[in-house]
């Protein structure tokens, strides 16, 4: 039987609880406060003890303690529970009660030793104990525990992170859960890390502009002092050279005014009369123009301009502006079409002559006296360099203004019409480029047309050009014209016959008139007494089959064998000229018809093609081989 001993310092009396035994009232002294502090129990871990004690005298105590034991087990093994039981929970410093199967109380001895080795008790402990819980916060369970690193008794964010990711309750994380988290990891360093280079970068650019800014500023303090802009031209110009170091790129339009039909033809006329009259003078404008293309064809003027005007346009042209030319043709039914040709800019040449001084009533403003004005003679604007030109430049692109009281005319290869522009029906071919004609229907003789090309060979019935002859048509048919018709017309001053006619497969009758076509074929009786059948470059076709075109035939005595030589330059492939006989076309061998009075003549072919055509293959200088001299 186990003995009940009371609390250390107390004072107890007992009775015996047998009936059969008297006994009186002992008073049984308890242990000491100094021994049970000499024994290092305290009341806090009294529980702790009397759970592993096994001994016979503590029975009674035993089952309290595995009570207690077994309540806070459950606890634990609660997931995130709140505190078990319906007692609140002793504070850490309170001792707690231990009741056993005798209930009794005590009333500690206080004594200044014992209070020092309590206090030095409690301290030492004091490192072991944990935050205690917030209020409204959850005990942690135990898997809750496997996630506090620290054992600090709740969870930081980082191990809350943990805990949610563990949805089955493992107390630890899976392979997969694992690599999830160290993928997040790599995408946010990415993402850091690419955040970092367009903050750099946005940065280095900042930097760039307000770089770029300070240099803008510092060339346009530059270039005011040093530059000048004129008004005028919208050139900037440098102060001391006066040389062009900028200009404006937006294009100038000037409008230019068409030439009437009976001023066209009085310009013609004016110019043809003007060659002739010095037909040595090759400084003539219409006849340079066309010399530098190496053709024959005249270009005559296609508009005019107020010579004030034409003063503008220089000025900006020299200031390496755009300008633009506005022409407009008149349809037959009063509508117009509108064209724009560039006639200068930053790649063209500006080449003036000027012509005799003028006074003018005005006064000048800046020298207070009488303005004297240099009138324009002739201004050219040239596509390309003036000098040191290349081999695949385009020498005659240019376009040449002449002046006369008041008005400067127009002409050149920059105002002549690219296949698909329009063009006067009425002037033919003249406002097209070379090989094209101006068409606009069978029956439209008057307006405006379109200039256009036709092929060789066409099939009869189809429209043609002149030009190619009898290369115009298939075999058996020809292409016929009338010049009465206004699409075909004779070419001054070379005397061809060019427009547009229709291919006729019709028999062709014998003797056909003056510029009718002509079968060869048929020998002299092709053609009247007195013609022959010829074809477009005057040569006769005689004793051989073809179509031709009727044409005089000069007759006059000459020895054949001593005709001189000289050379015409409407032959060749590119027109450079062949060597020829001072005979009747098709008279005999090599025969080029009459030569002109400014022609040079030679003795024989070969003096011929060594002095004026010596670049020319030998076999090519003359037509006809062999050559009789």
């Amino acid at each position: 039987m186990s003995t009940n001993l009371p609390p250390c310092g107390s004072i107890a009396t007992a009775g015996s609880t047998d009936s059969s035994t008297a006994s009186t009232d002992t008073e049984i002294m308890s242990p000491t406060i100094a021994e049970c502090s000499a024994a290092n129990i305290s009341i806090r871990g009294l529980g702790d003890v009397l759970a592993h004690e096994t001994d016979a005298d503590d029975e009674e105590l035993i089952p309290v303690a595995k009570a207690k034991t077994i309540a806070f087990a459950d606890d634990d093994a609660s997931v995130d529970s709140d505190y078990s039981g319906d007692q609140k929970p002793p504070a850490r410093n309170e001792p707690e009660q231990v009741h056993s199967a005798t209930s009794f109380k005590y009333k500690p001895v206080h004594h200044t030793q014992d209070k020092a080795q309590d206090h030095v008790a409690s301290s030492s402990s004091s490192s072991l104990r944990k935050r205690p819980p917030k209020l409204g916060e959850k005990k942690l369970g135990f898997v809750s525990q496997m996630y506090d690193m620290d054992q600090k008794g709740y969870l930081t964010e980082e191990e809350l992170l943990m805990r949610e990711m563990d949805v089955e309750g493992r107390g630890y994380l899976t392979k997969e859960q694992v690599y999830e988290i160290v993928k997040q990891k790599l995408d946010e360093e990415y993402d850091i890390k690419q955040y970092k280079m367009m903050s750099c970068w946005m940065m280095g650019f900042m930097v760039l502009l307000a770089i770029c800014g300070f240099g803008t500023s510092y060339t346009s303090a530059i270039l005011s002092k040093e530059t000048n802009a004129d008004v005028e031209s919208g050139a900037v110009l440098v102060k001391n050279t006066g040389k062009v170091v900028g200009f404006d790129s937006i294009g100038d339009t000037l409008g230019f005014s068409e030439l009437s039909d009976a001023e066209y033809t009085e310009r013609k006329l004016t110019v043809l009369a003007e060659m002739a009259e010095d037909e040595f003078n090759e400084e003539h404008a219409h006849r340079k123009l066309a010399s530098t293309r190496a053709a024959t064809t005249i270009l005559f003027d296609q508009g005019k301009c107020s010579e004030k005007d034409l003063e503008k346009i220089v000025v900006k042209c020299d200031a390496g502006n755009v300008v633009n030319i506005e022409r407009t043709w008149k349809n037959a039914d009063g509508t117009k079409d509108t064209d724009y040709d560039t006639i200068c800019g930053p790649d063209f040449t500006v080449v003036s002559k000027k012509g005799p001084r003028k006074k003018s009533s005005g006064k000048s403003k800046n020298t207070g006296g009488i303005k004297v004005r240099t009138t324009m003679q002739q201004i050219v604007f040239k596509k390309g360099p003036r000098k040191g030109k290349n081999s695949g430049d385009d020498d005659g692109d240019m376009v040449s203004f002449s002046c006369n009281k008041g008005w400067c005319y127009a002409s050149g290869t920059l105002l002549q019409q690219s296949e698909g522009h329009p063009c006067s029906i009425q002037r033919g071919h003249e406002e097209c480029r070379d090989g094209l004609i101006c068409y606009a229907g069978e029956s439209i003789t008057y307006g405006t047309g379109v200039c256009t090309k036709f092929a060789k060979n066409r099939k009869p019935g189809q429209f043609c050009d002149i030009s190619y002859g009898l290369n115009a048509c298939t075999d058996g048919s020809v292409c016929e014209g009338n010049l009465k018709s206004g699409t075909v017309y004779v070419e001054e001053p070379s005397g061809k016959i060019l427009g547009m006619g229709i291919c006729s497969s019709a028999l062709l009758t014998m003797r056909a008139k003056f510029g009718d076509i002509c079968d060869a074929s048929y020998g002299n009786d092709a053609c009247l007494d007195g013609l022959v059948c010829m074809d477009l470059k005057g040569k006769a076709i005689l004793g051989k089959k073809g179509m031709g075109v009727c044409g005089q035939k000069v007759v006059r005595e000459v020895n054949y064998k001593g005709a001189r030589w000289y050379v015409d330059y409407d032959l060749g492939t590119n027109r450079e000229g062949r060597c020829v006989r001072d005979c009747p076309v098709g008279a005999f061998n090599n025969c080029g018809g009459n030569a002109a009075n400014y022609d040079e003549y030679f003795g024989s072919a070969s003096e011929c093609c060594e002095h004026k055509l010596w670049w020319v293959n030998k076999a090519s200088c003359v037509i006809d081989w062999p050559v009789l001299e």
